[in-house]
């Protein structure tokens, strides 16, 4: 079953689309990880593990999880595919979750070095 389970990288700002999300990865066949259910903001970002530990939690669980895909783009989610680039997880990018995600790449995408370059978004 393990490698069934899908890392689901998506921004804070579509929380609100988590369980759409989750949705989608399990109409595909896969176990969905979905880090805005497992790990809620006021207990881990807002709470004790704080913004750096929250991002540390979710790159650990990228590692752990055998499939990665990415719904949108934000500083942690670039991060997030950083770090599944590096341990050689083969990202899949998502269409149509993010309707702002040409906006925050060409924002943050020099600051993470462009890590999509070369990745096409799935429709």
């Amino acid at each position: 079953m393990r490698h069934k389970l899908v890392y689901c990288a998506t921004p804070s700002r579509l929380a609100h689309l988590a369980i759409d999300i989750m949705d989608y990865v399990s109409d595909k066949g896969y176990v969905p990880f979905q880090p805005l259910i497992a790990l809620p903001r006021e207990f881990c970002e807002e709470g004790n593990a704080g913004r750096d530990g929250a991002i540390d939690i979710c790159l650990a669980f990228v590692e752990t999880c055998p499939k990665f895909w990415l719904f949108g783009i934000s500083e942690g989610t670039l991060k997030e595919i950083i770090r599944a680039l590096e341990i050689e997880r083969k990202p899949r990018l998502i269409n149509g979750f993010d309707t702002e995600r040409e906006k925050f790449y060409a924002e943050l995408g020099p600051k993470f070095g462009y890590p999509l370059k070369g990745l096409s978004w799935l429709d």
